[in-house]
């Protein structure tokens, strides 16, 4: 074991401070798993060197050579080091800036998956697992979440001009299916996964959950995910849709056929009332104003962001009066100013 000072320079110490995805990062300048580039061990003028998840271990795949290791591996052969060398040389370059405050790199839970690579999934049955988190904690019950397009998967297969890589999910792992002008797309939610909880296919024109809309309707609610799409749609009887991303700015088009199909259309956005910036409440006001939108938001008291926090930690009750009050108050809200003009 390698030592400076008092600190052992060990796999799980080193782990225990930054994370193999940041490791890759640095090194390599790879913020996604899985992900296909030019190898760094030879000359490769097509990507052919495929980075990926095992059992929660970041792995590597030359699939021109067929070498293959872990994240230390492949430092060892880029480098020309040991292992122990090559534990010395992350502490060195990371570490040590680490324990002095130095900020490190940080990476989000979603991945936006390349253009170039195409994913799809093996369906699995639903087991008592899948119950338990999505009618226990958010009251959601099979049939409905079949009829949401949410199927539980066991695999994810990466398609890409050198061939199709299978990879393991986690126990709970879901696919999010949408189907926009007939073409089939997939957003993968691991919600226990830390580095790849989400891995999303669908770009920023599709609407999840637009096939369940109606032709007509009295009101619309536009909500920040999927997620609390369903549990609004299911628990109030309002129907929800939501974009992508809360900082996606939809079409104006697409924005005048819902206000055609609905008599009164809601921004409801998550409330980041914990975070510095509240990125909920800007987006959603910028989407209201560019749309003339009236946005709605949960109360900072309920210490909830959302509608899926909502229902778990408050129930059913406590999130539809919540919600139709809302909805009363800015109805009331637009009489008033429409009296007034």
């Amino acid at each position: 074991m390698i030592s400076i000072g008092k600190i052992p320079i060990s796999l799980d110490y080193i782990l225990s401070k930054v994370s193999e995805l940041k490791i890759l990062s640095f090194y390599f300048g790879v913020l996604q798993v899985p992900f296909l580039i030019n190898s760094p061990l030879r000359k490769d003028k097509n990507p052919s060197f495929g980075i990926y998840y095992r059992n929660n271990s970041i792995r590597y795949k030359d699939f021109a050579t067929g070498e293959s290791g872990n994240i230390f591996n492949l430092l060892m052969t880029k480098h020309h080091l040991n292992y122990r060398d090559t534990l010395s040389m992350i502490y060195n370059d990371m570490l040590r800036n680490y324990s002095k405050g130095c900020v490190t790199i940080n990476h989000s839970k979603r991945t936006k998956v390349s253009k170039t690579i195409d994913i799809k999934v093996r369906i699995r049955e639903w087991d008592k697992n899948d119950i338990n988190f999505w009618t226990g904690k958010y009251g959601l019950p099979v049939d409905y979440l079949k009829s949401c397009y949410v199927v539980p998967i066991d695999m994810i297969f990466i398609y890409t001009k050198t061939g199709t890589y299978p990879y393991y999910t986690n126990r709970l792992a879901y696919a999010y299916i949408e189907n926009k002008d007939n073409k089939i797309s997939y957003k993968i939610y691991q919600p226990y996964n830390k580095n790849q909880k989400w891995i999303n296919k669908q770009d920023s024109s599709v609407w999840e959950l637009w096939h369940t809309l109606p032709e007509k309707g009295e009101k619309l609610i536009i909500t920040s995910s999927k997620k609390d799409a369903m549990v609004i749609s299911y628990h109030t009887g309002i129907p929800s849709i939501s974009l992508q991303a809360e900082s996606i700015i939809p079409k104006k088009k697409i924005i005048n056929q819902l206000k055609n199909r609905f008599n009164q259309i809601y921004i409801l956005y998550d409330n980041d009332f914990k975070a510095s910036q509240n990125w909920g409440r800007m987006n959603g006001h910028k989407i209201s104003k560019l749309f003339d939108i009236p946005q709605i938001e949960i109360p900072n008291h309920l210490k909830v962001k959302d509608s899926s926090d909502l229902y778990e930690i408050h129930g059913k009750e406590i999130l539809c009066k919540t919600i139709n009050k809302l909805i009363h108050i800015c109805d009331l809200n637009l009489n008033l100013k429409s009296k007034k003009q």
